[in-house]
């Protein structure tokens, strides 16, 4: 099989998945289970300090030295969400 027949099929299954009803559901629940937990846990002051700004880049650098696949889904949404 031809690689641009593959790559052409990824794009397909990457926009099928994306589009799929249910895994925008899934995907909206985790949203807000995260931002549920966050809230929780960190104070609008809190998350507006220098502070938080560098424990966040310390973070990201350390990660950032881990194999990708060994990422977390909170690790996704954290950077999602931080690099907003």
């Amino acid at each position: 099989m031809k690689k641009e027949k593959l790559i052409e099929k990824l794009n397909e299954f990457e926009n099928g998945f994306e589009r799929d009803p249910e895994v925008i559901e899934l995907v909206y629940k985790i949203k807000e289970k995260f931002d549920s937990h966050f809230n929780k846990t960190f104070s609008s002051k809190e998350i507006e300090s220098d502070e938080f700004d560098e424990m966040s880049e310390e973070y990201y650098y350390a990660l950032k030295e881990n194999d990708p696949d060994d990422a977390s889904i909170f690790q996704v949404m954290w950077f999602e969400n931080w690099l907003k």
